[in-house]
């Protein structure tokens, strides 16, 4: 059974390099000895292979506890689920059915994607597929990280009834999960299969942990606190700092406040605005409108003080309305409007993208509850981060349309 319920997990950090997708590849089943070699020098598909298989035995301890058979391992699925992580994370959408003519595009359903990776000799057949994508990829080092993404990705589909009656489902005979680390985000699939005659079970093999060279053609950021080892020769970023002029001091943390914005920019926009069934820019623009208000003003509050530098509108009713050129008023007249806002400083100790977003989803939900918010059918923000003296200032304002 397929299940294109998205679940979101807030479990942000290291911003890994992306593997598969940066290098624009997809896989067959005649190349399956030269990944696995990769995996033994490349840091981050060792860390996804290694993720596969803490996957592997929690699922099958899941199955024992709840007295369903052992799922057996299949590299076949595995690489099909690879590709299918591949393009999702190309095209950046969660989803079991693939676009014809869109990139990395091996198959539009599972079945077909089985064919596309054995060159249609396999003849497996699928039972269910789990698809998710989260922000698991946390940890001091590969053990770690690939141990966070199992755990957080086995909870996550367990967690969702249509995902958790594929893990336990007693016609599977087989399975092969894969993650892909894309950026901060991490995509996961997962294909079940049935059992057919004369099938040869597989034996899962890991590469041998090692310390690793890294290739920084794919490392956006520092990777010595991820993986065991920095490259031969190469420098740390502390021996780099004490080369560094002040001046390229105030740029990385310039640099440092943009990035930031940036990850719980994308973060919020996957949470609250794609999850949703609607978008609309009218509420970005509001929201927008607002928060400039906010950063020129001493006051704080939904409600606007005419005269004031920036102001736009009053109430955020009028703000969405103006936004509109007044044809929200021809909206659905079951929903309302609800503002949510917030002003908060952050010293340098604990300012990062999964403090701010942290701290951002605790307030939300506290002015949800405060305002007794229903569910939303379309939403959008604004956001803006400021250093002021010593400290980190994050502005937030965000606009929902919730049933009333």
């Amino acid at each position: 059974m397929k299940n294109n319920f998205a679940l979101f997990s807030i479990s942000l950090l290291f911003y890994l390099p992306i593997s598969a997708f940066a290098k624009g590849k997809l896989e067959f089943v005649q190349r399956l000895n030269a990944i696995k070699k990769t995996a033994e020098t490349d840091s981050v598909q060792f860390i996804e292979r290694l993720a596969a298989f803490y996957f592997h035995e929690n699922i099958n301890e899941y199955r024992k506890a709840s007295n369903k058979g052992k799922l057996v391992w299949d590299d076949t699925l595995w690489l099909a689920s690879r590709n299918h992580c591949v393009w999702m994370a190309a095209n950046n959408e969660l989803s079991h059915d693939e676009k014809k003519g869109t990139y990395f595009f091996s198959g539009k359903e599972p079945g077909n994607r089985i064919v596309y990776v054995s060159s249609g000799k396999s003849k497996l057949s699928w039972s269910g597929e789990n698809a998710l994508y989260n922000y698991s990829s946390k940890g001091n080092n590969a053990n770690e990280i690939a141990k966070n993404i199992a755990d957080l990705s086995f909870e996550q589909w367990k967690n969702s009834p249509g995902h958790n009656e594929n893990m336990l489902n007693s016609a599977s005979y087989g399975h092969g999960v894969a993650f892909i680390i894309s950026g901060f985000l991490v995509w996961g699939t997962d294909l079940f299969m049935y059992e057919y005659e004369n099938y040869k079970e597989e034996v899962f093999v890991l590469p041998p942990s090692k310390k690793f060279t890294l290739n920084h053609k794919y490392n956006p950021i520092d990777f010595s606190s991820i993986v065991a080892s920095k490259a031969k020769g190469e420098q740390t970023d502390k021996e780099k700092s004490s080369k560094k002029n002040s001046q390229s001091v105030k740029a990385s943390k310039n640099i440092s406040i943009t990035r930031t914005e940036k990850e719980v920019s994308f973060l919020l926009q996957k949470l609250f605005v794609d999850s949703l069934t609607g978008q609309d820019h009218v509420l970005k623009n509001a929201a927008q409108k607002h928060l400039s208000y906010l950063l020129s003003s001493k006051n704080s509050g939904s409600e606007d003080l005419k005269g004031e530098r920036n102001f736009y509108a009053a109430t955020p009713l009028q703000r969405v309305l103006k936004a509109s050129h007044y044809l929200a008023l021809f909206k659905n007249k079951r929903t309302r409007i609800v503002e949510h806002e917030s002003i908060m400083m952050m010293d340098k100790e604990n300012f990062s993208s999964e403090n701010v977003l942290r701290k951002l989803m605790q307030e939300l939900n506290d002015s949800r509850n405060s305002q007794g918010s229903g569910k939303a059918t379309e939403s959008d923000y604004a956001l803006k981060i400021k250093k002021e003296k010593e400290k980190y200032v994050v502005y937030f304002v965000m606009l929902e349309r919730v049933k009333k």
